[in-house]
């Protein structure tokens, strides 16, 4: 098979002036000691990723959350058991910065893990819930608690929310029930002038 190609490269005529921002991209393991960004073995625990967003107006949060339990064995920790287990997705629109959640970053930037219930109550009077994307594995009396559970994100504001120069973005993201899971997020935000 051959091949001969010509590709001629023009400028664009229009200028987008609307950016990307990543918002949500990290890998977070639960009922584990290893791996991952961080990991935790205490079940309440979860994990908020902060980020700071240039000002503009928010236009749309899109994305993937990808959460599965590990396969059982010794190496990566038991299937979750129970009734069922799941994950807790939620992203905020912080005003004035990132605050506590900033300082809750490790040496490389990663989030250090705190219960659920503490992460939530740093949440300023003035935040604003802009996604919240949960999950849940109801697990068949017998069956299995092996799954892997996603969701895609596209949240379109049909009013863009105002975002000042500082503010920031942070993503709470936890697990309800036991076993061993690997939380994953690749999420972007949509700002506009």
């Amino acid at each position: 098979m051959t091949a001969d190609l010509d590709i001629t490269y023009q400028p664009a005529n229009s200028v987008n002036p609307n950016k990307v921002v990543n918002v949500g991209g990290g890998e977070y393991c639960f009922g584990a000691d290893w791996g991952c960004q961080n990991a935790t073995v205490i079940d309440e625990e979860a994990f908020a990723l902060p980020t700071t967003l240039p000002a503009g107006h928010l236009l749309q949060i899109y994305g993937n959350i990808s959460d599965s339990s590990f396969d059982g064995t010794t190496n990566f920790g038991p299937i979750p058991t129970g009734a069922s287990w799941g994950t807790v997705n939620d992203f905020y629109l912080l005003p004035g910065g990132c605050g506590i959640f900033a300082e809750n970053l490790n040496s490389q930037g990663v989030s250090n893990p705190a219960p659920l219930s503490t992460l939530q109550s740093w949440l300023p009077k003035d935040a604003l819930h802009l996604v919240s994307v949960p999950q849940v594995d109801r697990i068949p009396a017998g069956g299995s608690g092996e799954a892997a559970l996603q969701n895609k994100i596209d949240t379109i504001f049909s009013v863009p929310v105002k975002v000042n120069a500082g503010d920031c973005m942070v993503e709470i993201f936890g697990r309800s029930g036991n076993g061993a899971t690997d939380n994953e997020t690749q999420v972007l935000a949509l700002m506009a002038p």
